[in-house]
Parts: structure tokens; sequence; C-alpha cells
């Protein structure tokens, strides 16, 4: 878990700037259930043997154990099917997570390079869209937030319309959380609640871990 939270100065002589920082509190705090108590992938349901189901498993306790986490993932990307390539993004997005959990920052960001180069390669917009997010976490987990809310933001707009669940709620949750650290409330309040909208939007048996609300 990385360090706190930098500390924002809110002057009593403002009652509607404590209001929207409690609004955010709340709204945050309710985002973080919503996030673990709704799945955000239909492969949920398939088989428990197969990849994407035991990738749902791992989210559910990734915080807890990042390292542990980081060695299952890798071993179940090796054996992932290289066409599903919604598959092979959700699994590169939880390692990049647990990476970060771990403090291994090298290596998340040798990841987001070569996504980064793989999606130009392939023209692929949502890979390079995960790269984007991969490096706002680096950069929150160091203390840049502005850098962090920026990069987040690139990839929640290149996400618009995407129709890939995971990677819309990881941005709208990454531009929120940073926003909120630099103290910009209403920004905030408008990313966690898109949040919300796209946790909402599949509800299935899966537990998801909302492990972005750690970085």
């Amino acid at each position: 878990m990385p360090g706190a939270t930098p500390a924002t100065h809110i002057p009593t002589a403002h009652p509607a700037r404590l209001e929207a920082v409690g609004r955010v509190r709340r709204l945050a705090a309710a985002a973080s259930v919503v996030a673990v108590l709704i799945g955000l992938s239909p492969a949920a349901a398939q088989d428990e043997r197969t990849v994407a189901a035991q990738a749902h498993a791992i989210e559910a306790w990734l915080q807890s154990n990042p390292q542990r986490a980081v060695d299952e993932l890798q071993a179940l990307t090796a054996h992932a099917d290289p066409t599903r390539t919604d598959e092979l993004r959700y699994l590169a997005g939880l390692e990049a997570q647990a990476l970060i959990q771990a403090g291994r920052i090298a290596e998340a960001r040798e990841l987001a390079n070569k996504h980064a180069a793989d999606a130009q390669a392939r023209g692929d917009p949502l890979l390079a869209a995960e790269a984007l997010l991969i490096r706002s976490g680096v950069q929150w987990r160091t203390g840049d937030a502005a850098t962090a809310n920026e990069l987040a933001l690139n990839a929640r707009a290149a996400l618009r319309d995407s129709g890939d669940l995971f990677l819309e709620h990881w941005a709208t949750l990454a531009a929120g959380i940073a926003a909120r650290a630099r103290g910009q409330f209403e920004a905030a309040l408008e990313n966690l609640h898109a949040s919300l909208a796209r946790s909402r939007l599949v509800a299935t048996d899966s537990i998801r871990s909302a492990n972005v609300w750690v970085w």
C-alpha cells in the first residue's frame, strides 16, 4: 500500500467546499463497496477451471498478497489463449495492479512500455489505454498525483464507449482518486459517479476487489 494521500487543507470559511469533501468521501466509500460486490466481466460465470475464472478468484485476494498474485497471474498468462485479447488485457491489468501494490515499480513500468509498443504495432487502442492506466498507477504510487490524473483522464477519453468495462471502471476510479488527492472535489465526484455506473452495468456472482482504490 502506498503512502498516505496528500493532506488537503480545507478552510472552515468555505462550507460549500466542506460539503463537497463530505460528498466525495461518502461516494468513495460507496464505490469501494460496489467494486467489491459487483463483478464486471461475464467470464466469471464460466467453469472454475478456466483462466478467466481463476483470474477472478485471484483478484478477490490480490490486495492481501500481491507478490503471490503476480506469480499466479504470470503463470495463468503463460497458459492463456493468445487469441483472447480481452482475457489477456484483464490478466495484464491485474498483474500490473499487483506489481504496483507490491512496490515492484520498475516491472510495472516495463509492462506499460511493452503494452504501449505492442499497441502501436497492432493498432490496438484498448491495449494503449491499459498502458496509460498502468503508468497512471505508477505515477500515483510514486507521489505524482497530477500526472496520474492526466494519464487516467487520457485513458478514460480513449476508452469512451469501448465496451471494456474492466478498463473503463479502472480509468474512472483512477481519475477520481487522483482528482481527490489534488483537491479537485467536483472532478472527483464526476469520476466516482462514472465508476459506480460502470460497476452496475454487469451484475454477476463474481467478487471484484477494489485494487485501484489503494494506489
